[in-house]
């Protein structure tokens, strides 16, 4: 089920996916819109919600993620309207490939932030390590037409990955920490899957592993994830 993503949560976890649906005039037209909200665990307890936005226009598609730590945070039948300390922005082409990626992190009373995009044939990675730091700009290699965004606590990231019309081999990156390498997309088949609260359901598994982590996505029929897991922390989807 593809749910419009309220205004009110993209104005919350980020401004720019309010400009991603901004229907004005110059605007391209929306294809699809998803918002799905995750619960977060490590070791069976949970530890916070992932709250997803997706965006995907004629000509550019956005992707972007706010966690919210702690048990409290996993249970809250509605999103509070607070900013998630951990947020993520990408910006992708028509087919999946990076135009520019972004990342803050709580630092203090700040924020850090970490920011790639690609500039004169460069990928270049901005970071500022918070209140009054002025940034500073670095080379992270040649820029790539085939380059996805990958981080292993963002694993809406490797979602975008399942599908069978991308390739099973992309050139990936993360901003935090910083690394570059290949990611192999594995798409497996149907199998029994445990949900929490004893429930199971019949999911289609995908691993994508690499340079940027190992992740499992357990799709259902539609393609939507359900379970996404790397590097022992697990999130599941609630609801529908």
């Amino acid at each position: 089920m593809i749910r419009t993503l309220p205004l009110t949560f993209a104005l919350v976890l980020f401004p720019v996916l309010a400009a991603a649906q901004d229907d004005g005039p110059s605007a391209s037209r929306v294809i699809d819109k998803h918002e799905r909200t995750f619960v977060v665990s490590k070791g069976g307890k949970a530890t916070g919600r992932l709250d997803v936005g997706y965006v995907v226009r004629e000509d550019t598609r956005f992707m972007v993620g706010g966690t919210h730590p702690g048990a409290k945070a996993a249970v809250e039948a509605k999103r509070a309207k607070v900013k998630p300390p951990v947020r993520s922005y990408a910006e992708l082409d028509p087919k999946g490939f990076m135009g520019r990626y972004k990342r803050w992190e709580p630092a203090g009373k700040g924020e850090k932030y970490w920011y790639l995009f690609q500039y004169e044939g460069k990928l270049k990675l901005r970071h500022e390590k918070g209140v009054g730091d002025k940034g500073s700009v670095k080379d992270a290699g040649a820029a790539g037409t085939q380059l996805v965004p990958l981080e292993k606590d963002q694993p809406q990231l490797a979602w975008l990955l399942t599908s069978g019309s991308r390739p099973t081999e992309v050139e990936c990156v993360g901003a935090h920490p910083n690394v570059r390498g290949k990611a192999t997309v594995t798409r497996g088949g149907e199998e029994d899957t445990d949900l929490p609260g004893g429930q199971k359901a019949r999911l289609t598994r995908c691993e994508i592993k690499g340079d940027c982590g190992e992740y499992t996505v357990m799709n259902d029929a539609s393609g939507d994830p359900v379970v996404m897991a790397c590097g022992g922390i697990r999130w599941d989807r609630k609801g529908k």
